[in-house]
């Protein structure tokens, strides 16, 4: 008889997952963290806010939320160097709304599929047109310094649609900020 694959082993699902003793103790520690960290990300000190998003996940490897603000901040640092991304909009993830609450203040709303098949074609769509996207690189860094003192203001009007919404006993729908 063979071995039991390593994958199903008790020791391997205990390492997957957060100790609770552990989870008790630092859970208010986890969540100031996490705080410092939108903080920082809000002010535009993003290595800084993705270096304490690490340290979370170090003893919380699934930690929602410091996933999402890592991939917001690798998004953002992406557009900042240069790089377009394009992003796939579905309305019943929060991760994929980032993707459209990002790219439309830079004026970058057409970046932004609704669909599978569309991301596929505007990726194919810029492959085609090597010229144009070489131009878009060039100015996409001044692009996101201009307009990313209007874009926290714009998150934060958000929130607060979002947290005036869930008080009064709003449904959750879709947010468009201007």
């Amino acid at each position: 008889m063979g071995k039991v694959p390593a994958m199903g082993r008790k020791e391997d699902k205990e390492k997957r997952q957060p100790n609770p003793q552990k989870t008790l103790s630092t859970s208010v520690d986890v969540d100031a963290k996490l705080q410092q960290a939108i903080s920082l990300y809000q002010i535009g000190q993003l290595q800084q806010a993705e270096q304490i998003c690490q340290q979370i996940l170090k003893d919380f490897p699934q930690h929602a939320n410091a996933i999402h603000l890592l991939g917001v901040i690798a998004y953002q640092v992406d557009l900042f160097m240069g790089a377009p991304v394009v992003g796939l909009t579905d309305t019943s993830k929060l991760v994929h709304r980032s993707s459209s609450v990002i790219l439309s203040p830079l004026g970058l709303g057409e970046w932004a599929a609704k669909t599978k098949d569309e991301y596929v074609e505007i990726v194919c769509n810029w492959v085609r047109n090597l010229g144009e996207l070489a131009e878009l690189r060039r100015e996409l860094r001044d692009r996101v310094l201009t307009r990313a003192a209007k874009f926290a203001p714009q998150v934060e009007v958000g929130y607060r649609e979002m947290w005036s919404r869930w008080c009064s006993g709003g449904k959750p729908s879709a947010i468009y900020i201007k």
